[in-house]
């Protein structure tokens, strides 16, 4: 079986989402296609190099 790795941006711009969404994915994977992973949650805040 194929299994798609996502990498999600804006860490610091959708911090409040990502903060609620995380737990939720974390705790209730049957909730969610087992065929489909979140590799990274990745960003910078504005103004870094």
């Amino acid at each position: 079986m194929i299994k798609v790795h996502y990498h999600l941006p804006g860490l610091f711009e959708f911090y409040d989402f990502y903060r609620e969404f995380l737990p939720l994915y974390r705790e209730h994977l049957n909730w969610f296609y087992d065929w489909c992973d979140i590799a990274s949650v990745y960003g910078a805040p504005e103004g870094s190099l």
